[in-house]
């Protein structure tokens, strides 16, 4: 009965519900309200917010029912998620739709969320390569050792894009050097 009288009096719907579930939503309400909290300055995947959530100390219930709350009002959402990140990452730092693949499943993405985003995304790696190959050619004085030359091999590389086209490129580039 003392329960009953402190929840109306917090403003609370009693509804019969007993007082254990009554903390348990109030416990679930705290945690969606962190979890909105945490995502305040930029977007998170579900897998950072459960993440959080588990080192805030909530149980895996708790942060379960947290999560599904915060999806379905639209707070969380891979899909958005991953196509921001890489509109913002070939913007931002240019890399190989294989390096992109592999920072979205670190981040939790589904692989079929992954795959319909890079689907969508109109972009040639050739073209990419080619522009940050010269972006780094321009603080270059010329690359004239090999030692230069295998600097830029791995910068390429290091972005995810193949050998192919790092060794195409290369090869054009230091042609264009030699003569």
């Amino acid at each position: 009965m003392c329960v009953k009288n402190v929840l109306w009096a917090r403003g609370r719907d009693f509804s019969g519900k007993p007082a254990r579930q009554i903390e348990r939503d109030e416990i679930i309400a705290k945690a969606v309200k962190a979890a909105v909290q945490h995502m305040r300055m930029r977007p998170k995947t579900v897998k950072e917010v459960d993440t959080f959530l588990q080192r805030r100390g909530y149980d895996r219930e708790v942060s379960d029912r947290a999560l599904s709350i915060c999806i379905d009002r639209g707070y969380i959402d891979d899909e958005r998620y991953a196509e921001l990140f890489v509109n913002d990452r070939l913007r931002n730092k240019p890399c190989a739709r294989k390096l992109l693949r592999i920072e979205l499943r670190n981040r939790g993405i589904r692989d079929d969320v992954v795959e319909r985003t890079l689907s969508k995304c109109a972009f040639d790696e050739r073209e990419a390569a080619t522009e940050l190959l010269q972006h780094k050619l321009s603080k270059m004085l010329s690359p004239t050792t090999p030692s230069d030359v295998r600097k830029l091999a791995n910068f390429l590389l290091r972005r995810g894009f193949s050998t192919h086209i790092v060794m195409d490129l290369l090869r054009e580039f230091t042609d264009v050097f030699e003569s």
